[in-house]
C-alpha cells in the first residue's frame, strides 16, 4: 500500500527499474514516432508510391530539424528507393548519397551501408539506361555502379554494369571495347541461368555486328542451349531470378 503512494520515480527504483528522464523519454517517443513513420512509407511502397515519398520526406525533413543523423540517413535511404521506383532518378541519387555520407561518420548508419549502396548501384544504372543518348555520360554511370558493386561484392550488380557498359560500346559500334565488357557480362551471371541467357545473346550480337560470324553462331547455340535446358526444368524447380 505504501509503495502504490510514493512517486512514480521511486517505485521505479525500488522495484529494481531505472526511470527515464523526461528528456530521454521524450526523445524514445519522437525516434518511434519517425520509425513508425518510415514503416508506414515502406509499406505504401508500390501501392502508392506518391504518398510514400511524402511521407520519407517528411521523415527526412523531421529527422534533419532534430539533428538525429541515424534517422535521416534511413528516411533518405527508404526516400531513394521511392524516387528510383517513381523514375526520380537525379532525385533518388541525391537522396542516398546524402544517406551514404552520414553512414560514412555515424556507427549506426554505418550498418546500413551495405543495403544503401545496392540501393546506389540500382540508381546509377537506371541513370545510366536514361542517358542512352549520351554514350559517354551513361559509360560513366556504368563505372561507376560496377565500382559500386565490386566494392560490396554484388555480382548481379557487377553483371547488369558490365551488360549496360558493352551495349553503350555496341550502340557506338565500339566493338572491341564492348567485346569485353560483354564477357565479362556472361562470365558473372552463372548465378542466375536467365539472365545468362540474354548476357548471351547479347555478346553473340556483338560478336554478329563485329563480323565473327564464327563465335557468334557459337554464341547464340550456348544462349539457346542455356534456354532450352531452362526450359526443360519444370516451373516449381527452375532456378529463380537474381536480377
Amino acid at each position: 500500500m505504501l509503495r502504490s503512494l510514493l512517486p512514480t520515480t521511486l517505485t521505479l527504483l525500488l522495484l529494481g527499474v531505472p526511470a527515464l528522464t523526461p528528456s530521454i523519454a521524450t526523445a524514445q517517443t519522437q525516434q518511434n514516432d519517425l520509425e513508425t513513420l518510415l514503416t508506414r512509407a515502406s509499406q505504401l511502397r508500390g501501392q502508392d508510391n506518391a504518398q510514400a515519398a511524402t511521407l520519407a520526406q517528411q521523415a527526412a525533413t523531421t529527422a534533419r530539424s532534430r539533428k538525429d543523423s541515424y534517422l535521416l540517413a534511413k528516411s533518405l535511404w527508404i526516400l531513394a528507393q521511392i524516387q528510383d521506383d517513381l523514375k526520380q532518378y537525379e532525385a533518388a541519387q541525391t537522396s542516398i548519397t546524402e544517406a551514404l555520407a552520414i553512414a560514412k561518420t555515424n556507427p549506426q548508419a554505418a550498418k546500413l551501408k551495405s543495403v544503401m549502396q545496392i540501393s546506389q548501384r540500382i540508381t546509377l544504372i537506371n541513370l545510366a539506361r536514361a542517358a542512352e543518348g549520351q554514350p559517354e555520360k551513361a559509360a560513366q554511370l556504368y563505372k561507376q555502379s560496377l565500382q559500386v558493386a565490386r566494392e560490396i561484392g554484388d555480382r548481379t550488380g557487377q553483371s547488369l554494369s558490365y551488360l549496360g557498359l558493352s551495349q553503350t560500346y555496341w550502340r557506338q559500334q565500339r566493338f572491341n571495347d564492348a567485346l569485353p565488357e560483354a564477357q565479362k557480362a556472361v562470365e558473372l551471371s552463372q548465378d542466375d541461368p536467365l539472365f545468362q541467357v540474354t548476357a548471351l545473346m547479347n555478346l553473340g550480337r556483338i560478336y554478329d555486328d563485329a563480323t565473327d560470324f564464327k563465335q557468334a553462331t557459337q554464341t547464340y547455340q550456348q544462349a539457346l542451349d542455356q534456354g532450352q535446358k531452362i526450359i526443360s526444368i519444370a516451373p516449381s524447380k527452375r532456378p529463380p531470378r537474381t536480377i
